[in-house]
């Protein structure tokens, strides 16, 4: 028990290293934007013909800063990525495009209760009854500000049903096969109706998906379809 415990903090541990990982590199950006885009450092040590505002050197430092906040605003959802990936055993691209869209889900439903309930007002403002600061732009939406805590959760939470789940609900190409021949068989059931004797028919054979369909159903299903989709078109 001890032992399962000690591999879940360690697998823990290694996915927080993840996004970790970029702030460094984030917060050099930032802290060297910031300063050398300060008036008051610029006019202080006399840069302003070279950092002055409309020099290319300002202009770099600006997007530098720029960058560098942009990694610190967005870390909830860096963390609820970063977290999957880590936790996932197998296919963690899923698991990250999971964490990205229950991140979205998670916030969008907090923005909804919390219009319902009346903390956020019709104009988008929001209520002068709620604390300051507990409200907060997360990638756009208005939700709780949750921090990087809510994307850990969101991570640990998807990581853990990805684990779960996964092998019973992962693309296979055999779910593809079974598809095709589901829906040609359907397609074509009224026209092997009308069409017993197809032993003369030519025969149109998919080896990878394992169907076998004769030509001539094949091209009536094509043209019922075809007259399907005009009568359904606007005129």
């Amino acid at each position: 028990m001890k032992d399962k415990i000690f591999s879940v903090l360690q697998r823990v541990g290694r996915s927080f290293m993840l996004p970790i990982a970029i702030l460094p590199v984030a917060g050099l950006l930032l802290g060297i934007g910031s300063s050398f885009t300060n008036a008051t450092t610029i006019e202080t040590y006399g840069l302003t013909k070279i950092l002055g505002e409309g020099t290319l050197l300002h202009s770099l430092l600006v997007i530098m800063n720029s960058v560098g906040s942009a990694v610190f605003d967005n870390l909830p959802l860096i963390f609820a990525v970063g977290v999957a990936i880590g936790m996932a055993k197998k296919e963690k691209e899923v698991a990250a495009l999971s964490a990205v869209i229950a991140f979205f889900v998670m916030n969008t439903a907090i923005h909804a209760m919390l219009t319902v309930t009346g903390q956020i007002l019709d104009n988008g403002q929001v209520a002068e009854t709620v604390l300051e600061g507990t409200i907060t732009s997360v990638c756009g939406i208005q939700s709780l500000q949750m921090g990087v805590f809510g994307g850990i959760i969101v991570g640990l939470g998807v990581a853990a049903l990805h684990n779960r789940f996964y092998k019973r609900c992962r693309y296979s190409s055999f779910a593809v096969k079974r598809i095709y021949r589901c829906v040609i068989n359907i397609a074509s059931a009224p026209v092997r109706a009308c069409h017993n004797n197809s032993d003369n028919l030519f025969v149109l054979q998919c080896h990878k998906a394992g169907i076998r369909v004769s030509l001539k159903e094949f091209i009536y299903t094509l043209f019922a379809v075809i007259k399907i989709i005009q009568s359904h078109s606007p005129a």
